[in-house]
């Protein structure tokens, strides 16, 4: 059975807009954070900072990691404007924060994977708590972590991209849809939770604008 919600934006703040910032453990420009209502909705911060698109920098605590379940709950506190299916023990996440897109022709930004249903690169079925974050990045921020993508079409064959897939704590090429600049991360802890919540917000940032630009445009 699959069981979809539609995860409530984040409401409105009282306070200032301080501009707190970050180093990047992605390798790409690091974004800012601004507290206060000025914030919401990727607005810009007339000021210092009016070259940045201001938006939230995803927290992750090592608690959010440790299963699936708990970092499908991390990513929609710390992410606004998410729809969540979940079917089998996976979760597929989507960005429509008004509810307008067609179920049927929804493409998730962000998935998770706790078995071997899909493929069998990773052998998710090794145990019970193994699983897999898959993420759609940028070119550029692909780029930056490996270089350019293969070139072999996506989605028909293991991609040999020279990483074991069944590699736990560690940022991979995905190894289907590397071609489509995804990537993935077997099983993170410590070594990738900072690197994971940097990409967790650049795919979601490339979710938003793909829907602005079809949606809103």
């Amino acid at each position: 059975m699959v069981v979809q919600r539609r995860v409530a934006q984040v409401g409105e703040q009282g306070g200032g807009s301080v501009v707190r910032m970050r180093a990047d453990p992605a390798g790409v420009p690091a974004i800012a954070r601004m507290s206060g209502p000025s914030c919401r909705g990727g607005a810009r911060y007339h000021g210092i900072a009016a070259l940045w698109h201001l938006r939230f920098v995803v927290q992750l605590a090592s608690d959010d990691v440790k299963d699936a379940s708990c970092l499908a709950d991390a990513i929609e506190r710390e992410l606004p404007g998410l729809v969540t299916s979940t079917g089998s023990g996976d979760w597929f996440l989507f960005y429509d924060p008004h509810g307008v897109t067609v179920p049927e022709k929804r493409f998730p930004f962000c998935t998770l994977v706790t078995g071997d249903r899909y493929d069998s690169a990773s052998r998710l079925d090794r145990d019970a708590t193994t699983y897999r974050v898959n993420l759609g990045v940028d070119r550029p921020t692909y780029e930056s972590l490996f270089g350019p993508a293969p070139r072999q079409p996506a989605g028909t064959e293991v991609i040999d991209t020279k990483f074991d897939y069944t590699t736990t704590d560690t940022v991979m090429p995905h190894p289907y849809y590397a071609p489509m600049h995804w990537v993935c991360v077997v099983s993170p802890v410590q070594r990738t939770r900072g690197r994971l919540a940097s990409l967790l917000d650049r795919a979601h940032l490339l979710a938003k604008t793909r829907y602005d630009n079809r949606y809103q445009g």
